[in-house]
């Protein structure tokens, strides 16, 4: 499985889940796919033309503790949301996270204080 605590991955070409056709901003891209990826490799079949199963899979996992989780989810909140209470459930995934230490969540969080 991918250890997002070490590094977060962000070249395509090593993802578990093939890489699509879009139009997204990269950093937008690249939180879907590694959510994507997360969701996979943590036993959710991923469903053809939809996000929606493993986003709702990988927020499951950040509830109940998981750090990778909390990490992605915050991190595909916060580039894909404008609504106030994810963006406020995407924090506290995102605090909880670094809390724990997880390294790449403490990185992300230094990028959003820097912009």
């Amino acid at each position: 499985m991918m250890n997002f605590n070490e590094e977060p991955n962000l070249r395509g070409d090593e993802y578990p889940v093939e890489p699509f056709e879009n139009d997204l901003p990269d950093e937008v891209y690249y939180s879907v796919l590694e959510l994507l990826s997360y969701a996979q490799a943590t036993g959710h079949p991923l469903e053809e033309d939809t996000t929606v199963p493993a986003v709702q899979h990988v927020c499951r996992l950040a509830d109940e503790g998981d750090n990778d989780a909390r990490f992605l989810a915050a991190r595909y909140y916060i580039t894909n949301s404008d609504n106030d209470d994810e963006l406020e459930r995407a924090v506290t995934w995102l605090e909880l996270a670094v809390e724990a230490g997880h390294k790449a969540a403490i990185e992300y969080m230094k990028s959003l204080q820097e912009e």
